[in-house]
């Protein structure tokens, strides 16, 4: 993992920004890592900077919205390093947040618990995953390794499906749905 990085750049933008052309292909090779890992993907509209993101199925809580950061911004928590950086939200269950605060520390990935703000809107911020992003080639040719992060992100999808819901869905356990 390059310690320093130059963000990957173009023509089209950077990977930072979620709405630029390299912004969303870059979204959109993480959205079919995230896949390959099991977890379920939907994006609404073109333009969205993040994706919504869901352990077993869509409207079922937690929502994942995982974006990339690069080094020394704060996105809810500081990025020494490039990061893809998932707000944890759900409808205020408390399960979720219990089981949150008892993950086990991964290597792969960690987990930031959000203060709990006062008043009660329609969603609760539990937290952030923060999974470091590693490039690979030269500092002028540089590319995402998304190898590394579909590994990081399969542990972090075992571990949300077999602590949230006690078992393991993963794409060759899963079963079809009729669910969109």
């Amino acid at each position: 993992m390059t310690a320093d990085p130059t963000p990957p750049r173009s023509d089209s933008g950077s990977i930072y920004d979620g709405r630029s052309p390299a912004g969303q292909r870059a979204l959109g090779r993480l959205r079919s890592v995230l896949l390959e890992s099991g977890f379920i993907v939907d994006k609404e509209r073109p333009a969205e900077a993040t994706l919504r993101v869901y352990p077993v199925r869509r409207g079922r809580y937690p929502l994942l919205n995982p974006c990339f950061v690069p080094a020394g911004r704060d996105a809810g928590v500081l990025v020494a390093t490039p990061a893809v950086v998932c707000e944890v939200i759900s409808d205020h269950d408390a399960s979720i947040a219990d089981v949150l605060r008892r993950l086990p520390i991964a290597g792969e990935w960690t987990f930031h618990s959000a203060p709990r703000r006062p008043g009660r809107g329609r969603y609760q911020l539990h937290g952030r995953f923060v999974v470091p992003v590693p490039f690979l080639g030269d500092r002028r040719n540089q590319d995402i390794d998304f190898e590394y992060l579909r590994a990081a992100f399969g542990a972090l999808h075992l571990e949300l499906t077999t602590q949230l819901f006690g078992r393991v869905s993963s794409p060759s356990t899963r079963q079809p749905t009729n669910e969109r």
